[in-house]
């Protein structure tokens, strides 16, 4: 899966972090402009990266984005996408 790809509708896939059994999933809502942060874990998870991914931003629950500054913090929180990287989103 690459930053970007559509998860549902207008939320897009920025990055993920896997841990034992389970993950996190950070995506952008390319409407509201707004970061937007899944957790999932258990036997659901450990298919395959996309479909772990899809499976985490459909059905897991949403993980506080105070938390996922630690998580991935790397990433600015802040950035609207859909101005720096519009290319992906004409």
């Amino acid at each position: 899966m690459k930053r970007f790809d559509t998860l549902q509708n207008n939320i897009v896939y920025i990055e993920a972090y896997w841990f034992s059994n389970g993950g996190i999933v950070l995506a952008f809502d390319t409407l509201t402009k707004e970061h937007k942060c899944y957790i999932e874990g258990g036997n659901n998870i450990g298919d395959s990266m996309e479909r772990d991914v899809l499976h985490i931003a459909g059905y897991g629950s949403s993980f506080p984005l105070d938390a996922a500054r630690g998580v991935f913090s790397h990433i600015d929180l802040e950035e609207d996408y859909t101005e720096t990287n519009a290319e992906y989103f004409i």
